[in-house]
């Protein structure tokens, strides 16, 4: 009977997330993608937790494929996608303390975009979610859509941005239209 008892406080402890913790720790934290109008393939956009539950600042943010036309296969971006298209700056003063005004921990913008800087906030149940604020309607971004029609590979003629996200404090899907 004491054996019986000991094995069903085990399952409970890990049913509980107790001994989960060190196996997600290394993880990255899902914060976006970007969809494309070329093909099916998927930029996406992870925070990078160290083994202590904190950001990596060395690369706090991880972005890479995942070519759906592959397979599924998970690729870099390139180097000139990362300088060019795809790649974030960081707005200074990005640190590990959290803004109590707004939660904020990292703020960028998208190298090929200056015009929106986009905050990595920390919500109350501990998940990180980006925000960014688009004719003065804050929006939790989940998602972007990108629409190509022709140009070259260094010029491409992009007719709309589509950002895709919640109102925050409505819980109402919205979408930003940016037309460049």
């Amino acid at each position: 009977m004491a054996r019986y008892f000991k094995i069903v406080i085990i399952i409970m402890f890990m049913s509980n997330g107790l001994f989960t913790y060190a196996q997600i720790a290394n993880q990255s934290c899902h914060l976006l993608t970007i969809n494309r109008s070329r093909d099916a393939d998927i930029i996406s956009y992870e925070l990078n937790i160290n083994d202590k539950g904190n950001i990596d600042l060395q690369n706090p943010i991880h972005i890479y494929w995942l070519r759906q036309t592959e397979q599924n296969q998970k690729e870099p971006l390139t180097w000139i996608q990362n300088k060019y298209a795809y790649g974030i700056k960081f707005i200074e003063g990005n640190n590990t303390q959290v803004d109590t005004n707004t939660n904020s921990v990292l703020k960028f913008q998208f190298v090929s975009y200056n015009k929106a800087t986009l905050e990595v906030r920390k919500q109350f149940d501990n998940t990180y979610k980006i925000f960014t604020v688009f004719d003065t309607q804050e929006i939790e971004v989940s998602n972007i859509y990108i629409q190509f029609n022709g140009g070259t590979f260094w010029v491409p003629t992009i007719t709309e941005v589509k950002i895709n996200g919640i109102k925050p404090y409505s819980g109402d899907l919205i979408s930003a239209v940016i037309n460049p």
